[in-house]
């Protein structure tokens, strides 16, 4: 209910989960130090165990020995008594451990399936805020781009037009979209897309074939009806 209540929550979000992994780190210390005490308890209960062996022993040798055997069989008999009532604790400290340690392990698993849920919220979290972010880095057959949110939002690209309507497009690792094709022209693109000036001065015949191209693959719509891109220093579409 909790979890449900916090789902549109972005502050309560990122300090519940801050709260579940404190809980979860605090839940495998208890589960460690009941190791602990279940090996102290074990080496406890194994040197009583000795202990009794032993007294047994005695009390056993003694019963045939007249001199003070009335003393001392009494006091080895108390003795006895005395590691078994011990030993009798050690189970009863056991069952509870047991019980405590179960409940831990019961804890600890619905806790890491909170957090494991959590994480995959804060994730997608994270994913939203990035696509709400002002800047958009895109990678273009391996090299990178930045260029903005607004530039895109108003541009007349049908390529970019679907990018900004869609929720399919994957955030990779290094924050950036991916678009496997030539970077060689996507500079210039996004520069008219920016301010409507193409440079194409340096550009050879086929460069600016090539240029129109990717001009057709984003689907930039130019100012001209009919663009055919020339060799000039400066071309205004």
């Amino acid at each position: 209910k909790l979890k449900n209540s916090m789902e549109d929550d972005t502050n309560n979000k990122s300090a519940m989960y801050s709260l579940v992994e404190g809980n979860v780190k605090e839940v495998e210390g208890l589960l460690d130090e009941f190791k602990k005490v279940r090996t102290a308890l074990d080496q406890a209960e194994e040197k009583a165990k000795k202990d009794l062996e032993a007294l047994n022993k005695l009390k056993n040798s003694m019963e045939d020995d007249t001199n003070n055997k009335s003393a001392m069989y009494s006091l080895v008999e108390g003795n006895v008594k005395e590691v078994e009532g011990l030993l009798d604790e050690f189970k009863k400290v056991r069952t509870a451990l047991d019980q405590a340690e179960e409940k831990a392990k019961k804890d600890l698993e619905a806790l890491n399936k909170l957090k494991n849920s959590m994480e995959e919220q804060k994730k997608k979290m994270d994913e939203e805020m990035e696509k709400k972010s002002s800047k958009l880095v895109f990678d273009v057959g391996g090299k990178k781009f930045a260029t903005s949110r607004d530039t895109l939002k108003h541009c007349q690209s049908e390529y970019f037009e679907a990018f900004m309507r869609s929720s399919h497009w994957k955030l990779g690792e290094d924050k950036s979209y991916f678009i496997d094709r030539n970077p060689k022209y996507f500079g210039r693109i996004i520069d008219y897309l920016r301010d409507g000036d193409l440079f194409t001065s340096n550009l050879a015949p086929k460069e600016t074939e090539d240029l129109n191209k990717e001009i057709e693959f984003y689907g930039v719509s130019l100012e001209k009806e009919d663009p055919v891109i020339s060799s000039g220093s400066k071309v205004r579409f």
